[in-house]
């Protein structure tokens, strides 16, 4: 079983003759085999990872804030299915907080939200309708 640097793979037995040595069974073929954790000059040719998981259900993908096709998303949803492995590459920034208001424009009736930071100032101003 070659692995790449980076592949995911779950652990069996130990070797009983060499602790050094684990059972494997690599989780993007399933294929199993003994590998080496340490060289005998101390190398380490396998780690544990922290950042590695298996999806227990299917679930959506999100594409990141702001993304979608225009940002080099997919077009529509991404499904990861259960047993799929993946590496979480860090938590999704939470937005700023923003405050919004649903409007209307006179001119085509046009409606949408306006929204902006908190901190900020509305991007409105008062406006009276002729008469």
């Amino acid at each position: 079983v070659e692995q790449k640097a980076g592949d995911a793979a779950k652990a069996g037995k130990e070797d009983p003759e060499v602790c050094t040595r684990l059972r494997l069974r690599a989780c993007r073929d399933n294929l199993e085999g003994w590998a080496t954790v340490q060289g005998t000059q101390g190398f380490a040719y396998l780690e544990p990872s922290s950042s590695h998981y298996i999806v227990a259900q299917r679930t959506e993908l999100r594409p990141p804030t702001g993304g979608g096709a225009a940002a080099g998303g997919t077009a529509g949803p991404r499904w990861m299915e259960a047993g799929d492995v993946f590496e979480a590459k860090g938590a999704e920034e939470p937005p700023a907080p923003r405050m919004s208001c649903q409007v209307r424009a006179v001119k085509d009736a046009a409606s949408g939200w306006l929204s902006w930071p908190c901190s900020g100032q509305p991007p409105l101003e008062a406006y009276q309708l002729p008469k």
